[in-house]
């Protein structure tokens, strides 16, 4: 239930702060002002605080370490952790965050029709549920091919349970691999039944 609050919490932010960034006025053409967006707050887009990519980094990293997760950040500014195992990196903007999950299956590249299926699968998945959204990146010193996910979230104060919030992405991470690992799995079973 507290995941379902928390995403509906996000949509009535991430509806808020669309219409700021597309008209900056409310239907009376009075600019809006904090209280029209969080009454008790102060930290809000319209003084560039909430939705300041320095601010984001902060509350980027104080997450991850409510989480347990060992941070490394790179000259870029991009924070790589590992959750449950898995090694994710984020990269903190404007109030919204861009999440990636790396390198979560391979495929040789020589398996040129594992490649084929996987391919066709990612669009399949990608047109059937655009989030996470999955794409893979070829290593040819390696003769790999990794598959990978990404989704830009909000990230801002304003979301009551933040932690909830980014632990929620992250499962669907793990959810979106599991069903692209089971869908291999079926592709590859009926075509050895059919042999």
């Amino acid at each position: 239930m507290e995941i379902i609050a928390s995403l509906f919490a996000a949509a009535v932010v991430c509806f808020i702060l669309f219409r700021i960034n597309k008209t900056g006025k409310t239907d009376d053409n009075k600019v809006l002002s904090s209280s029209n967006i969080a009454s008790n707050s102060n930290d809000n887009c319209n003084n560039n605080d909430s939705c300041n990519r320095d601010k984001c980094k902060e509350l980027c990293l104080k997450t991850l370490k409510e989480l347990n997760c060992e941070v490394i950040k790179d000259d870029e500014g991009i924070f790589g952790f590992f959750y449950q195992g898995a090694r994710f990196s984020i990269m903190p903007g404007n109030g919204y965050v861009r999440i990636w999950f790396l390198n979560w299956y391979d495929i040789e590249l020589d398996d040129i029709d594992m490649l084929a299926k996987a391919r066709r699968l990612i669009n399949e998945m990608n047109n059937d549920e655009p989030s996470p959204c999955i794409t893979y990146f070829i290593q040819k010193d390696e003769n790999v091919m990794y598959l990978r996910s990404a989704v830009d979230i909000l990230f801002i104060r304003e979301i009551p349970n933040i932690k909830l919030h980014l632990i929620c992405y992250l499962q669907c991470f793990f959810q979106r691999a599991n069903e692209f690992r089971a869908r291999i799995f079926q592709q590859e079973e009926k075509e050895t039944i059919q042999k």
